[in-house]
């Protein structure tokens, strides 16, 4: 798998366990939900916004989100 797939599972996995659709994401970044869907599919690269997206429909910060996924990619709680 590559960094960019790993990166879009963990991402989707976070976004999973908040219970953030990507739809909800998509109407936050006023974006289609074929834009996201795209992005977390790894069909185009992943970008910051869509994890800047996740996090604020979370309600979680952009640093702790991002450092879930990093976790969660790395399978450890020390990162």
């Amino acid at each position: 798998m590559s960094l960019n797939e790993d990166m879009c599972a963990s991402v989707r996995a976070s976004m999973s366990d908040h219970g953030v659709s990507m739809s909800a994401v998509a109407r936050h970044l006023d974006r289609s939900v074929n834009y996201v869907s795209g992005r977390l599919t790894g069909k185009h690269a992943l970008s910051m916004d869509i994890i800047e997206g996740a996090a604020a429909v979370a309600h979680v910060g952009e640093v702790a989100f991002l450092a879930e996924v990093t976790r969660r990619m790395f399978g450890s709680t020390s990162v």
